[in-house]
């Protein structure tokens, strides 16, 4: 009997067998102390984000209110000019609070309600395969991640898309189970995440495939009547892929490119195959250019004949428009297809400096280190130790997966899969500590999956048989 489905007609309670193991469960079965615990925790971080920092934007910020600003002016990239560098995600988001005209400080403090909803929906994820307490215990590890209260108090688009994965859990194992409407709701989720953070394309494209393959191999290879988790999978990130294509259509309208996602991959792929000097193949804005000596001597002319410095396009604008205008000639389709080229030039040219580049990228993926323009500072300290210790949770479960303690369930091979191609793929382009934020979730998933039956022992917790996944 599998140890893993929802399970049937059990209580929200557990039978515990000694004092304070009863209590606990006792208290945590009622939902009343439950909503009040997610209430609490979801008031401190609205607060911790409003109070923060309020009244003014920096960094990516401005391009999020930008895009948002657009959505109610009828278009997405301004029609006289191509600037695609992101999707669309957060900015759907932003656009209610911007047409109410909400400052700043209430659209930071939304992130809190967003961790909050994040808790939720982790917590009833781990809930379909562990006892309350065990939920409990692996939702408050996830409350112990310290590197996303670092973007509580910005309007950046990490506690959006940290929501996004817990919600992509909770509802794909709702959905492997065979629940239709939680399919729908997993697609959704899963060209949201998709549409914030455009890295996650292969993830769940490529799951889409997989899981199909897998259903497949045990229908007709097989020959099993088994398998029904993996086509429901499959279904559930198809309504995903499919989610995705009027912003596909749109992108190929706009610059006459299929499937273009946004500007600055040939940014990426040029910046990580960088021949000169010692930068460690990060990405570098085209501002740096200017000021660090080095790049400036290898890398000004370039930029500058791409249009970089070029102001004669910002004209009379001012504030967000301004710096869009500003910015377009570099994040154009035709400049990002320039740099590209140019990137691949210089991996044909240059493999060693490639190879020497993407292990200094996994390190500043994992350590948010080395870097040569922001320092190893207290929020590098807390992305490395938090990261380090994911893995470590990673590298039990996987080991338990091959010793055959954990079953190879749909959901622990998804949020394998997320976890280690989401790695591995921006290892290999670009990355720094601020990545690793959006992919906790699916680690700590992975941990909690291989754990739970282990908390439930120790814990003392019974279940009712759980069913078999269908």
């Amino acid at each position: 009997m599998s140890n893993f489905g929802r399970l049937a007609g059990r209580p929200w309670g557990s039978h515990i067998h000694s004092d304070w193991r009863a209590k606990a469960a006792r208290a945590l079965s009622q939902p009343a102390v439950l909503l009040v615990l997610l209430l609490l925790g979801t008031s401190l971080y609205t607060w911790y984000g409003a109070t923060q920092k309020t009244g003014y934007t920096s960094g990516d910020e401005w391009r999020y209110l930008w895009y948002a600003e657009n959505l109610l002016k009828g278009y997405y990239s301004p029609p006289e000019y191509t600037f695609l560098w992101g999707g669309p995600g957060y900015p759907l988001f932003l656009v209610p609070f911007v047409a109410a005209g909400a400052s700043v400080a209430v659209m930071q403090a939304a992130n809190g309600v967003l961790l909050g909803l994040a808790h939720l929906l982790f917590f009833l994820f781990v809930r379909q395969y562990a006892s309350v307490l065990s939920a409990v215990a692996c939702t408050t590890l996830l409350a112990l991640y310290l590197p996303i209260f670092d973007f509580l108090p910005l309007t950046y688009s990490e506690p959006l898309a940290f929501t996004l994965e817990c919600a992509l859990l909770y509802t794909l194992s709702r959905a492997v189970s065979g629940s239709w409407k939680h399919a729908v709701a997993a697609g959704v989720a899963a060209a949201w995440l998709v549409l914030t953070k455009v890295g996650f394309w292969p993830q769940i494209f490529g799951g889409c495939a997989i899981s199909a393959g897998l259903f497949l191999w045990n229908r007709f290879v097989r020959r099993r009547d088994g398998g029904r988790g993996y086509r429901n999978m499959a279904l559930a990130l198809l309504v995903g892929i499919l989610c995705c294509i009027p912003y596909l259509s749109y992108t190929e309208r706009v610059t006459g490119r299929s499937f273009y996602w946004g500007a600055g991959s040939g940014s990426i792929l040029y910046w990580i195959s960088n021949p000169y000097g010692d930068h460690y193949g990060q990405w570098y804005h085209a501002g740096w250019v200017q000021r660090l000596p080095d790049l400036r001597e290898h890398h000004f002319e370039l930029f500058q004949r791409l249009g970089g410095y070029d102001k004669r396009l910002v004209g009379q604008s001012e504030g967000r428009e301004r710096i869009a205008r500003s910015l377009a000639p570099l994040c154009s389709p035709e400049s990002d297809e320039v740099l590209g080229k140019l990137g691949v030039e210089n991996i044909k040219a240059h493999p060693g400096n490639y190879l020497r580049n993407v292990g200094y990228n996994t390190a500043r993926l994992l350590l948010d280190w080395p870097d040569t323009v922001r320092k190893f500072g207290p929020a590098s300290k807390r992305i490395a130790s938090c990261s380090v210790i994911i893995l470590i949770g990673v590298a039990f479960a996987v080991a338990r997966l091959l010793r055959g303690k954990l079953e190879p369930h749909p959901l622990v091979l998804f949020a394998a899969w997320l976890f280690f191609s989401y790695l591995g793929m921006l290892s290999l382009v670009s990355a720094v500590g601020r990545y690793f934020v959006v992919i906790a979730p699916a680690g700590i998933a992975l941990f909690a999956l291989a754990a739970a039956p282990l908390l439930d022992r120790w814990l003392g917790a019974t279940r009712s048989t759980p069913q078999d996944t269908p």
